[in-house]
Formats: C-alpha cells, sequence, structure tokens
C-alpha cells in the first residue's frame, strides 16, 4: 500500500446554502411521524388539545391517523373532518391509515359480513394412496378446483394430470399398474382459520376483491375529504399484507397456504403451461424438477402479492395525489414464504416503503437491510419504518430514552429515512400495545424535543439523493423457495449473516440485489470493472458481487450465473459462500448452471467439501470461493481477507478493526450522495466510545455535521493517495449512543 501527501489540516467550514439553515431548524415535514390509535370515545376537543401537545410538547409535526374503535359510527367522519382541519391550522400532515386497526384488508369487517367471496383463500389437498390397475372414483373437495394429479410414489417425476376425469364433482381415473397417490387441489375459503376477524380478510391476490376493498376504504374517505390528499394527507399506510393472513397458526406454523382461484390462469398467462402437474412440489420432492417448480409456483404468488395489492393501491394513491406505503409482516425473516412471499419485489410498485420493526429493540436485525435495499433497487426517495412498539418485554417502564436513538441509527444506516413511532394513543393512559411515545410518558416524554429535531436533521440529509456501496450482495430467493414446501417454510440464513457482517463488523455497506434487478437493471462496465444499478436517480456502481450459498445443495437462476460469469470476465470481483449453487430454478437448465459455476469457480458444484478456493483470468476477474464467512486468518475472519485482497480502494473502510464490547448497540454507517454533496452518516448506538480513522475514496474537504446540536464546524482530515487513487483519512470520535455527518462537495470525479 502506497501513500503520499500526509499533511494534517482542519477542515475550513464550507456554506451550503441549499440545507444548511434547515440543517439548524429543521422544517415540521422532516420529524417522526407517530401512530396515533384512536382509541376511545373521540371528541373534537380532546384532539384539539393532543394535536397541539404533540406539535408543541413533543416536537412532531405530523402523526398517522390509525381508526381504532369508531369506523361505522355516523359521526366517525365528521370528528375525522376536524381532525383534518385542526392538522391544517396547526401546519401539521398526516398519515392516511387506511383500514380499522390491522391487518388492512377487512374495512373494519365490510369484506367478511358483505362479500364472503372476496375473502382470503387456502390451497388444500386431499390425497390417497392406492395400487392398481383398477378402476378409482372419488368426490372431489368442496372449492374451487385447481386440479387433480396422480404421483408414482416410486418416481415423484412420473406425475399425471387426470383433472379432465372430472364431472359432476367426481373425479374418475383408470389407474394403471404401480403404486400411486392421488391428490386434489381445491382453493377455497376457511373460516376456522381467520385468526382475529371471523368474518374473514381479503383475499390479495384477486384483483376483483382488491378494488372492492379500495372502494370501501381510500375511496370512501377520498369523496368525504378531497381537497386533503395530496395536501394535508401526503401518503398511505397499510398494515400486515401477508400471506398468512389465512393460516391456523399465523406466527408457529410452516404451513401458510394462502391461494386464489384465480391463480392457474395467471400461471399460465406467466409461463405458457398449466401449473397442475406441478402442485405435487408445494409438499413433495417431485424429482429434477422439484427446485423449478417451486421457485415458479411460491414465485408467481408473490409476485401476485405486489401486483395485484400493492401496484393497485399504488395507482389509486398517484391518482389522488398521495404517495401509497405499507408493509407485510415479517418483513425481516429468513424466509419470506409465509409473510410478503419476497421481501424485496413486496416493495416494487410502492411509491414509499416501509419497514416494521416492533417486539423488542435490535430484534431480527440483520433483516432491515431487505426493505433499504428494496428502496435503492426501486428507486424510491423515501424509506418510511414503523418502530418502537412492544419494546422491552412490551413494559413501559422498561423502554427508556437510549432506544429512541439506538433504533433509530440502526434503521438510518440501513437507508430507513422516516421514522414512524409506535406509538401515542388516544385513550391514554389505555395503551394496549406500549410504549406510549409522548408528553404523557414521563421516562421518554422529557426527550422527545430533542430527539425529533436530531431525527428531523438526520431524515432531512438522508431522504432521498443517491445510495453508495461497492458490494451487491444477491437476495437468493429462488433458493429460499427450492428449499420451502408447505409444513417447512425455513431456509438457511446464510445470506442475511453474510448482511450482518458486512454491516456491522467487517464494515462495508452493500445493497441486497434481487435477482430480477439484476437481470433487468444492471449492467456491466468493462473500463471500471464494475456492475452498475442503472436507475435515474439512485444509480450505484458494484466492486463486488457475493453469492450467498447455503449448506446444502442450493438452486440459483441461469440469468443470474451469466451476469456473474460476465462481470467476472470483465474484471469483476464474484465471491460465493457456504456452497456452491447446483442446481436451477428453472426446468432444464441444471446443466448450463453447473457449467457456469465450473467457469467461474474453477470448481465441479456437484461435489461437496470444497475448501476455499481463488480463481482468477488475464482481465483481472477475480472468483471466491468461502465455505465459512467467519474462518479465523491472522485476526480477521475469511471473508473480511478476501474483500481486502479484492479491493484496494473502499468508498469507506476503518482503518482498524473496532469490537463493540457493550451489551447494546452497534457501529456502522451509511453514504449518501445528493445535491453535489457526498453525506457519510455514521452511527455509534453502542455504549463504548469511538476515536478512529476512516478512510474516504476521493479527493474531499470534509466538515463536521452534527445532528444532535445542529452545529457545522471543522473535523481532522489528510488527503493521501492510495495504491495511486484520492483517499481522505477523516479522524471519527463518537461518544456513546452518538452520531455525526461528515459532508463534502462532490469531487468531480469520484
Amino acid at each position: 500500500m502506497k501513500m503520499t501527501g500526509l499533511v494534517l489540516a482542519l477542515s475550513t467550514p464550507i456554506l451550503a446554502a441549499d440545507i444548511t439553515g434547515e440543517f439548524a431548524k429543521p422544517p415540521p415535514k422532516y420529524r417522526p411521524t407517530p401512530l396515533y390509535w384512536l382509541n376511545g370515545k373521540i371528541t373534537n376537543e380532546v384532539i384539539d388539545a393532543q394535536l397541539t401537545s404533540f406539535r408543541d410538547k413533543d416536537g412532531y409535526g405530523s402523526v398517522a391517523i390509525l381508526p381504532f374503535t369508531e369506523w361505522h359510527e355516523p359521526e366517525f367522519m365528521e370528528k375525522y373532518a376536524h381532525l383534518l382541519a385542526k392538522l391544517d391550522e396547526l401546519g401539521m400532515w398526516a398519515i392516511f391509515c387506511d383500514d380499522q386497526n390491522f391487518p388492512s384488508g377487512t374495512a373494519g369487517g365490510e369484506i367478511g359480513k358483505n362479500y364472503p367471496e372476496f375473502c382470503s383463500r387456502q390451497i388444500n389437498k386431499a390425497e390417497q394412496d392406492e395400487t392398481g390397475p383398477k378402476d378409482y372414483q372419488a368426490d372431489v373437495p368442496a372449492g374451487a378446483l385447481m386440479g387433480c394429479v396422480a404421483m408414482n410414489n416410486n418416481d415423484h417425476a412420473q406425475r399425471i394430470d387426470i383433472t379432465p376425469g372430472v364431472s359432476n364433482g367426481k373425479l374418475s381415473w383408470k389407474i394403471p399398474a404401480g403404486n400411486w397417490k392421488i391428490m386434489m387441489f381445491v382453493s377455497r375459503r376457511d373460516l376456522a382459520m381467520n385468526r382475529k376477524d371471523p368474518n374473514g380478510n381479503l383475499d390479495y391476490l384477486n384483483p376483483a376483491a382488491v378494488d372492492k376493498w379500495i372502494s370501501l376504504t381510500y375511496q370512501r374517505f377520498y369523496d368525504k375529504f378531497p381537497k386533503h390528499f395530496g395536501t394535508t394527507i401526503k401518503s398511505s399506510f397499510y398494515d400486515d399484507i401477508s400471506l398468512y393472513q389465512a393460516s391456523p397458526d399465523v406466527w408457529n406454523g410452516n404451513d401458510r397456504r394462502c391461494w386464489t382461484d384465480g391463480y392457474n390462469a395467471e400461471f399460465k398467462k406467466k409461463f405458457g403451461m398449466s401449473p397442475v402437474e406441478f402442485y405435487p412440489a408445494m409438499w413433495y420432492d417431485i424429482g429434477p424438477a422439484t427446485a423449478a417448480a417451486r421457485s415458479m409456483l411460491f414465485g408467481l404468488r408473490a409476485e401476485l402479492l405486489s401486483e395485484v395489492f400493492v401496484k393497485r393501491v399504488a395507482a389509486w394513491c398517484a391518482a389522488h395525489k398521495i404517495d401509497a406505503s405499507g408493509h407485510p409482516a415479517g418483513d425481516y425473516e429468513v424466509s419470506p414464504m409465509g409473510f410478503s412471499g419476497d421481501a424485496i419485489k413486496f416493495y416494487q410498485h410502492a411509491q414509499r416503503p416501509l419497514l416494521d420493526v416492533i417486539g423488542a429493540y435490535g430484534s431480527k436485525r440483520d433483516g432491515y437491510k431487505l426493505s433499504g435495499s428494496a428502496a435503492f433497487l426501486y428507486d424510491k426517495p423515501i424509506l418510511q419504518c414503523e418502530t418502537y412498539g412492544a419494546f422491552e418485554s412490551w413494559k413501559e417502564a422498561n423502554f427508556t430514552p437510549d432506544l429512541l436513538y439506538r433504533t433509530a441509527m440502526e434503521l438510518y444506516v440501513r437507508g430507513i429515512n422516516l421514522i414512524i413511532p409506535h406509538g401515542v394513543w388516544y385513550a391514554h393512559p389505555n395503551v394496549p400495545t406500549p410504549p406510549e411515545i409522548s408528553w404523557r410518558n414521563p421516562i421518554v416524554g422529557p426527550s422527545l424535543p430533542d430527539y425529533n429535531t436530531w431525527a428531523a436533521r438526520c431524515q432531512l440529509i438522508l431522504q432521498g439523493g443517491r445510495h453508495v456501496a461497492d458490494i451487491a450482495v444477491l437476495y437468493p430467493i429462488t433458493a429460499i423457495y427450492a428449499d420451502c414446501h408447505f409444513g417447512n417454510e425455513g431456509t438457511d440464513p446464510e445470506y442475511l449473516n453474510v448482511g450482518e457482517r458486512l454491516t456491522h463488523t467487517i464494515r462495508r455497506d452493500f445493497t441486497f440485489m434481487h435477482p430480477e434487478v439484476l437481470d433487468g437493471k444492471c449492467t456491466v462496465d468493462a473500463t471500471s470493472h464494475t456492475l452498475e444499478l442503472e436507475n435515474k436517480v439512485n444509480y450505484e456502481k458494484y466492486k463486488v458481487l457475493i453469492l450467498p450459498g447455503k449448506r446444502e445443495p442450493g438452486a440459483i437462476n441461469l440469468s443470474t450465473l451469466q451476469k456473474a460469469k460476465e462481470f467476472y470476465d470483465h474484471g469483476g470481483t464474484v465471491i460465493s459462500t457456504a456452497r456452491l449453487p447446483v442446481k436451477s430454478a428453472e426446468l432444464g437448465k441444471d446443466a448450463p448452471v453447473a457449467k457456469l459455476v465450473q467457469d467461474i469457480f474453477g470448481l465441479d458444484p456437484g461435489k461437496p467439501g470444497h475448501p476455499y478456493t481463488k480463481n482468477s483470468n488475464a482481465a483481472g476477474g477475480k472468483a471466491y470461493f468461502v465455505p465459512n464467512i467467519d474462518e479465523g486468518l491472522e485476526g480477521t475472519s475469511r471473508l473480511a481477507a478476501v474483500l481486502n485482497e479484492a479491493v484496494g480502494v473502499w468508498d469507506v473502510r476503518f482503518e482498524e478493526d473496532i469490537a463493540i464490547k457493550s451489551a447494546k448497540g452497534k457501529l456502522a454507517y451509511i453514504h449518501k450522495v445528493r445535491d453535489n454533496a457526498d453525506y457519510y452518516f455514521f452511527a455509534n448506538s453502542s455504549d463504548d466510545s469511538i476515536n478512529t480513522w476512516v478512510r474516504l475514496k476521493g479527493k474531499l474537504q470534509p466538515q463536521l455535521w452534527d445532528p444532535h446540536t445542529g452545529s457545522i464546524g471543522a473535523v481532522a482530515f489528510q488527503n493521501l493517495k492510495q495504491d495511486g487513487q484520492e483517499v481522505t483519512r477523516v479522524r471519527l470520535t463518537l461518544g456513546a449512543n452518538k452520531s455525526v455527518f461528515f459532508r463534502a462537495p462532490s469531487p468531480a470525479t469520484k
């Protein structure tokens, strides 16, 4: 490593006329937006007093209005009108929560009571083992028939679509010789499966059902308050839109069989064939076609959730001048199977993706980056997060002010840039889900004005602009589908483990890359040896592509490997972990998948137990197989050592490995570019003190922006060269549970 030009200097503050004043005194629109639970008999006088206090005592600039008890009472709309008018008077704005309580999709119970044909459905299987030859006849179970299949019990690859044998509610079939499993699949509503409302929840995969629900919710409120949409009301909030809604055990079950009657037609439209022959794969291994069958079946279900529900809501919102926003449940889970179906694709059409982080501080933290990555991949400037609800064992007394900051910091470094505190309650002290995050809570209330101002400064800078990261980590959704079947929806957590090591141990930022985005929006630049995400605003340039593996043989799209091979051939770095992919997630493509793996990594994917291996080519391309990312290697991990070897100059690099010793908190960063300036946000959510040097790519003139005080000042830095490239060495000093921005005008080239 060659370094020159070691001159210590202190930066002179550089005027940033665009947001300097706003940073000192951030406008209300950048402040957190608490969920305002209307959980009592509402009066105008109490609404007036509470909203005024939320603004003047707590420092909030807006609320997310969540009706809880009075949805269908005749006078409710009059009270809602008064609430909106009071927000206007106070200079505040609102998020429109689109249903009574949660999950969204009941229209306050109207869907189940008046439109049972639009309630959620399940795919159900009736099966029977029979030995032929003989004639077989059986009654078809109640429901919409999806298909009938005979599968040879001795060879699951031999399956016959026997649906044509159905007539007048009976299945007839001449069983050939052999031992056969006869299966009948139907889609139906099952009242016993409904979790909260015995009247049922919406069929999110049915366009007619979604349109009816929109008419009962969004359109109902727009018809009453048209002038407030796009003015007082800035965005919507749909809650817990998930595939588990028709399941017998929401959180502990592994049999979330949400379906829709029109599924077969959608499958044929997408793939040009019937899905019936593949239905058994959702319960059984069906031989060589298993991975591809599950990828198609479960992938289309996830696509329908995004295309039918989210896209329709987003279209309505766009037409009525607000942004669509909301989340599935479990958007951070290792397997999205029973939740969003696809933790990135779910957010493709919403104007404002939204993450849900409640239940406990730090819980499932390694999955938060999925939603942040969705915002980056789909070029969404605002990413909201509902958080703090039910923290610390649901005990309000345990929720202390430090958790406000710790949690927000850990969200901000993952791309979130608008916090929705959960929550404030109308009928206080009746707080079914603590904590109450207002002046009425004596523990956190006194801290809220400073917290909301700090958060507003952070959100002012972090909203919009583009994200900078050197690493793309494949979101292995097709491998997840190949792992899963009804009764076992778990998968290998390797991809989240890789992300967590990058964020909190190695400290190199990254973006989870969806395979469809890799195919459709990424190109290889042979000159810079980078993989480039081509967005209008949030374009990113990656030096490294990581393909997280799993302990068991995994599946991957052929097109993903083709892009990885192109990147490698043009000087890029590709890393595979755990175990090399073996199977194709598409029918009949196992052989070309194996060949591409061999071409890139120089290893036979069919053989287990490969050691750490490096492959390279004349163009400078490097391919590493890392079976154990945490393998100790001269004081560092194998993954860190590989990254250090593969790339000389990183966008951001800590000069020393810092081990956080406190029980709570982490140290991480995010780099955003906006208004021709680079902003580096460093967040220390731990109780340790940090004093170190970080290296930033480019010749910069940084200054320190402190979001806790609003001050702008000098920071110690050095401009130098490393391996022939300009870098800037900056002193990072952070106290416990503190954060800071370094701001620098963007260099002409970087």
